[in-house]
């Protein structure tokens, strides 16, 4: 999910191919456009990008109500504005392996 003007929109969609190409999984890309307050509340909308699979956050954290954007811990402890490929293999090797 997204707001109108996202920096970071791009980026997480294109790491999100690269990630899923790279952890061998099939995955379809919805892109949702968040356009106010009540749809951010209706959609669990965490920032923008908020990445979800089967409706549950890639990474939880508190619902905003606000169209804001939204920031990333990456593994060297610097925020980001998208997730970095490697995190976004690993969440979605342990949502979607093969059981």
């Amino acid at each position: 999910m997204f707001i109108d003007g996202c920096p970071h929109h791009e980026t997480a969609v294109e790491r999100l191919r690269e990630a899923a190409r790279l952890a061998e999984v099939d995955l379809v890309i919805e892109q949702h456009r968040v356009a106010d307050a009540a749809d951010a509340q209706r959609l669990g909308f965490g920032g923008s990008p908020t990445i979800l699979i089967d409706g549950r956050d890639l990474f939880p954290a508190p619902r905003v109500v606000d169209m804001a954007c939204r920031l990333y811990a990456s593994p060297d402890r610097r925020m980001a504005g998208a997730p970095s490929v490697g995190q976004l293999v690993e969440l979605l090797r342990q949502r979607l392996a093969p059981a």
